[in-house]
């Protein structure tokens, strides 16, 4: 499985209502942190750990994220929405999103906007 540490950076930021500019200072450009988000470029390991530091995380959290039990229940959620969405069952979605809108803070902010 390809780990998306841009996204991690991209969610955590934005979770913490982080500005590019504020969590780039002193650690790289805000365009370049904007390609690590795109996963156009990779931090170095020393940039993971100060963006870990300034974003309240250990470093690890970048490679385990998408690991977790919650991922794949949220990808098999999507994939529930995206199979109903082709039959057109859009009352099962609707029930589906009822149930998962009580829990949205805990999940990712990508899940919240899907």
């Amino acid at each position: 499985m390809k780990i998306e540490v841009g996204s991690v950076i991209n969610e955590l930021r934005i979770k913490q209502n982080l500005t590019r500019e504020e969590l780039a200072k002193d650690i790289c450009e805000p365009i370049t942190l904007l390609d690590y988000e795109r996963s156009i470029s990779s931090p170095t390991i020393d940039e993971l750990g100060l963006l870990a530091d300034k974003l309240k995380v250990d470093l690890s959290y970048f490679f385990t994220t998408k690991n977790e039990p919650i991922y794949n229940y949220i990808e098999t959620i999507k994939l529930l929405i995206n199979r109903y969405k082709r039959t057109r069952n859009y009352e099962a979605i609707y029930e589906i999103v009822q149930k998962e809108m009580a829990t949205a803070p805990e999940k990712s902010i990508s899940f919240y906007q899907f």
